[in-house]
Parts: structure tokens; sequence; C-alpha cells
């Protein structure tokens, strides 16, 4: 039986020209900021300057007031929804979340309350008149304010949002490394990085009819975020459609819709109205997901050839107050002796 010759091969070894370039740089891309439907409304969040505290109360009152405003909405009324904020892997999430704060906040830009208006201008200086009164607390920042300062959410046991292995070497192990020929022992430190895509995130969503919720969204995979809005919002018959064209870049922090865009879509379902939200760069900065920040303490035992004997790594990661999928990074240790036979 022969095999049809693979027309792809003519490919292999040549400069392919990117088909997607001319499009783009002559301005003709379609990004979600590029959508506009009829009726659309535009939304702002009012965010917490604090990293930690009780809110006390909100008044919307003047905000609510302002010509072109057509909602101000906090966690009462996105309660009525149920929606089950999941995790990356479409589980439960580690600790309790909301779209929007429900009675306390958590990290800097956590998103208080979500003003619709008429266009962004107005919706940011309306968001602007939102009086948010908070209980500060002590913040909790590093590792190790994370490893001794208060809890970051009071209902938790501690602040561990999942553990990896054994807390100790066994006796086992460590005697391997400690009657090796060489011991090497370090101790490295990764900062903190922000995700900062050349397009920030954003979100467009509306009904279509009683059955259809339309969403457009810079994502990594709208199969993954059909798939998570589906299962978020319980409703059986609500059929589910995400639109992702141009993307301009994710970095990780578009993996999955997050408060923000939970948040507009439920304001879009509430009031029947196409929303749109786009995060500024300053938004961005302030309030996206953060990464990395790790700290591991390795040591790596070695005989007189230099072949590895024996390894014992002491690791520990920033997972945010609210993880976007709680780990203790196991890629980080899948992949570093990946190309190594290490016996212990």
């Amino acid at each position: 039986m022969n095999a049809p010759p693979i027309s792809a091969q003519r490919f292999i070894g040549q400069r392919v020209p990117r088909k997607e370039d001319g499009r783009l740089l002559t301005g003709r891309g379609s990004f979600v900021d590029d959508i506009i439907l009829p009726g659309m409304l535009h939304a702002a969040f009012v965010r917490s300057p604090i990293a930690r505290g009780r809110i006390r109360s909100i008044d919307t009152d003047v905000a609510r007031a302002q010509p072109g405003v057509h909602a101000v909405l906090t966690q009462a009324d996105l309660a009525p929804f149920g929606v089950t904020m999941l995790s990356f892997f479409l589980g439960p999430v580690e600790v309790a979340m909301t779209p929007l704060a429900d009675g306390r906040v958590a990290y800097v830009g956590h998103p208080v309350a979500l003003v619709i208006a008429d266009d962004r201008y107005l919706a940011e200086d309306a968001a602007s008149l939102v009086l948010v009164d908070y209980a500060e607390e002590t913040a909790v920042v590093t590792l190790d304010d994370a490893r001794l300062g208060p809890r970051v959410h009071p209902d938790t046991d501690d602040n561990v949002a999942a553990l990896m292995g054994e807390e100790d070497a066994d006796a086992a192990l460590e005697a391997l490394l400690a009657g090796a020929p060489h011991l090497v022992s370090q101790s490295i430190r990764h900062q903190r990085i922000a995700q900062s895509p050349m397009e920030t995130r954003g979100v467009v969503a509306s009904l279509q009819g009683e059955s259809e919720l339309l969403v457009h969204i810079t994502c990594a995979g709208p199969q993954l975020v059909a798939r998570w809005l589906t299962l978020a919002l319980d409703r059986p018959g609500l059929s589910v459609r995400v639109v992702a064209k141009d993307v301009g870049g994710s970095f990780g922090l578009k993996s999955h819709p997050w408060m923000e865009e939970v948040s507009a879509i439920l304001a879009a379902m509430l009031l029947r109205r196409p929303v749109k939200w786009i995060e500024d760069r300053i938004e961005n900065l302030t309030a996206a997901n953060q990464a990395r920040e790790q700290e591991m303490t390795l040591r790596a035992a070695f005989d007189t050839d230099g072949r590895l004997i024996a390894s014992h790594a002491d690791y520990a990661l920033n997972n945010g107050a609210y993880p976007m999928g709680a780990d203790a990074n196991i890629a980080v240790h899948m992949f570093l002796w990946a190309a190594y036979n290490i016996p212990a």
C-alpha cells in the first residue's frame, strides 16, 4: 500500500513568509477593542488601594446619579447569578472567590465595584466618585510575610495554598547527601514578574436572545474559555460562544476569564446590553496576575567522577492572593533534572 506523499515537506528548511504581517502592520487587525456592537456600554472598575482589609461600606449614590451612567454594581448585585469561580484546571479554587470583592479585599487593585456607562470616560469619572470605607489590615506581600505574618484570608488555616513532596528529606537521602565526595548547595531567588502583553485583557459580552451568550475576549484558547464559562455560570440552557480573533500576547495571563472579565459578562447579562471592558496599562501593572517570585535551595551530590548521586530541593512559590491554579509549580521539579539520571 503506497502512502500519499507529504506535500508539506516542501516547507522543511525553507524560509516561509508570514501571512498575517501585512494585515496587522497596516491596521487591519481585529482585536477585542475593535469590536463595536449596537447599544454597547463600557465598564470601569473601582479598585482597592490597599492590600488587605475589610470593606466597611460602599457608597455609590453620587456615581449612580452621573449623566450617562447606567449602573454601579457591587458583589451584592452579582451574587444572584451564583457564579462558581474556577481555577485554570476547571476545578474548585483554593479559597472562596467572587467576581467583585465580597466584604474583604486581598490585594491592591482588587475589583470592588463596576461602573457601566455610555463610554469609558464617563465610567471612569463615575468610578472615582464611589466612596469605599476600608478597615486596613497588615499586608501580606512576600514569601516571608506569608510564612510569618497573618493569614491573607481569615477563614483559612494558613497561607499555604498547596504542598508537594516531603517537607524534609528522608534519612536515606540525607545520608547520601552527607556522605558524597562532593556536595554543592545553592540558594536561588527568582524575582516577581508582570505579565504585560501588548494587548491588555479585554472582553465584549452580549446576550443573543435568551439562549446564547456571545463573548469576544482576548485569550489563549477560546475552547477553554467557553468550557470555563459554561461550568462557572451553570446555565445548561445557555449556549456560550467565544470568539478570539487577533491576540496581542498572553504569557499565561489570558488562559481563562478572571474577576474582571466575569464581572463584565455578568453586567451584560444583567443589563441585557453589550458591555465592553478593556484593561488599561495601569490596571494591568497593578492588578493583573503576577508570576514567578520563587525561592529554591538546591543540594546536589556528586561522586569523584562528577556523576550525580542525589539531590534535594527546598522550593517555595508565591501563588498570590487568589491562585489561578494553586500548585507547588511541579513543572520546576519536572524540568530541573530532566536531562540527567538521578538515583535519589
